[in-house]
C-alpha cells in the first residue's frame, strides 16, 4: 500500500492508547518528553502509587516487592480492567496471598520507557499495549503475555469541525493525523482497506501532540486515535467521531499483562495471582457496569466517553483476561504487519510469547 506522508514532528510519536496532553499518560508506543517522568526510586517511595489507605495499612514489610510498570503519571493509567483492579486493591490482595506486594512504576514515555526498564532489570511486570511487547520480545527481552486488561481496544476517526467528511471515502483528497510506526497506523491501514479508501489520495500527518491544533486550524481534516480519547475530544467540541454504520469493531488492539520469564520461574503463582485480580475486576465490572465506567473515568476522560467508546459490547466481554483464539489470530496478523513495516526485524514466536496456563489455573481455583 502506497502512502503519502508529511512529517510534522522530528520523532515518532503515537496515540495508540492515549492522547498526549489529554490525560497526562503516553500511549503504548509513545516517544515523548521524559522530563517529568517519575523515576523508579520516586515511584517506589509511594509518591505515584495509587493505593487506598486500607491497603497501605495491611502492607507487610515481609512481603517481597513486585515492580509493575504502567504507562502514565501520578497514579493515572487508563487500562480498563487493570485500572479497576488497581483501584479496588485486587492486585494487592491476590499478590499478598503468594508473598508479594506491588509497587506501581509510572512511565510518561510509556512503551519505550517500559522496555528500557525491563532491559535494565528494573521491572518484573507491566500493563501495556501489545506493540511494545512485540518490540521488546524481538529485541531479546525475555517476557511473556500472561493475561489481558482489554481484549478489544477500539480506535476511530475524529472529523474536524467544518471538514467535509460524512463517510470514510470522503477522507480521500484530505489530510488525516496518523502517527507512523504505531498501532494507530495499523488501525488506519485496516480501516482504509475495509472502506476502500484510496490511500494515494490521502495525506497522512505524522503527529499526535499537535493533532488538536492541526484540526482547529484546518491543516488536518481528521485524526485517527483510540476511540475513548476521540470521544473525549468530541465532548470538548474539537470535532465529531465518524460513525457511518460500518462495523469496525474487528479492527482493534489489546492491552496486556506481561511478566518476565525470570519472575514467573522464581514464583509461578505470581502469574496466577495477577490473573485472579483481573478476573475479579472483570466480574465486578459485569456485575455493575456503571460502577466500572465511573471507576475508570477521570477529569480528562469522562464516564460518558468511556461508555460511548465501548458501546459495541455491552456485555463487557473484552474485559476478560482470557487470551482466546481470536486474540492469537490478531497477534499473528500484527506480527506479520510489524515485520513488513520494519518495526521488528524478525517475527516473534507467538507460542513462546503467549502463556495461557496462568489464567487457566486461576480460573480453575
Amino acid at each position: 500500500m502506497n502512502r503519502k506522508w508529511k512529517k510534522i514532528l522530528t520523532g515518532i510519536v503515537a496515540s495508540a492508547l492515549m492522547v498526549a496532553g489529554l490525560t497526562g499518560c503516553g500511549g503504548n508506543d509513545n516517544n515523548v518528553s521524559q522530563e517529568n517522568t517519575p523515576s523508579v526510586e520516586e515511584t517506589v517511595s509511594g509518591e505515584n502509587t495509587e493505593i487506598t489507605d486500607e491497603i497501605k495499612e495491611v502492607a507487610d514489610e515481609s512481603l517481597k516487592t513486585l515492580r509493575i510498570g504502567v504507562p502514565g503519571a501520578d497514579g493515572q493509567g487508563n487500562f480498563e480492567g487493570a485500572t479497576l483492579a488497581v483501584k479496588n486493591g485486587y492486585f494487592e490482595e491476590e499478590l499478598a496471598k503468594v508473598g508479594y506486594q506491588p509497587e506501581y512504576v509510572y512511565f510518561m514515555g510509556a512503551g519505550p520507557e517500559i522496555n528500557e526498564a525491563f532491559a535494565a532489570g528494573e521491572l518484573d511486570v507491566a500493563i501495556v499495549g501489545d506493540v511494545p511487547v512485540f518490540t521488546a520480545k524481538s529485541n531479546g527481552i525475555d517476557i511473556k503475555i500472561i493475561g489481558l486488561a482489554d481484549a478489544k481496544v477500539q480506535y476511530g476517526i475524529l472529523v474536524g469541525n467544518g471538514a467535509d467528511i460524512n463517510e470514510p471515502k470522503d477522507i480521500e483528497g484530505k489530510s488525516i493525523v496518523v502517527p507512523i510506526g504505531t498501532i494507530t497506523q495499523y488501525y488506519w491501514e485496516n480501516y482504509a482497506e475495509k472502506n476502500a479508501i484510496d490511500t494515494d489520495q490521502v495525506e497522512l500527518l505524522n503527529s499526535v501532540t499537535e493533532a488538536a491544533s492541526l484540526l482547529q486550524t484546518g491543516d488536518a481534516a481528521a485524526w485517527a486515535s483510540a476511540k475513548y480519547a476521540l470521544e473525549a475530544m468530541e465532548e470538548r467540541g474539537l470535532g465529531t467521531v465518524l460513525e457511518t454504520g460500518a462495523d469496525t469493531s474487528d479492527i482493534y488492539t489489546t492491552y496486556v499483562m506481561e511478566a518476565t520469564t525470570a519472575v514467573l520461574t522464581e514464583e509461578p503463582e505470581i502469574g496466577v495471582a495477577l490473573n485472579k485480580a483481573l478476573i475479579r475486576s472483570y466480574e465486578a465490572a459485569i456485575a455493575d457496569p456503571d460502577a466500572f465506567f465511573s471507576a475508570i473515568a477521570s477529569e480528562n476522560m469522562s464516564e460518558n466517553a468511556w461508555k460511548k467508546a465501548y458501546s459495541f459490547d455491552e456485555t463487557l466481554s473484552f474485559l476478560s483476561p482470557e487470551i482466546k483464539d481470536e486474540t492469537i489470530d490478531y497477534y499473528n496478523t500484527l506480527n506479520t504487519w510489524l515485520v513488513e513495516n520494519g518495526l521488528i526485524q524478525e517475527a516473534v514466536d507467538i507460542d513462546e510469547l503467549v502463556d495461557t496456563s496462568y489464567y487457566e489455573k486461576a480460573i480453575s481455583e
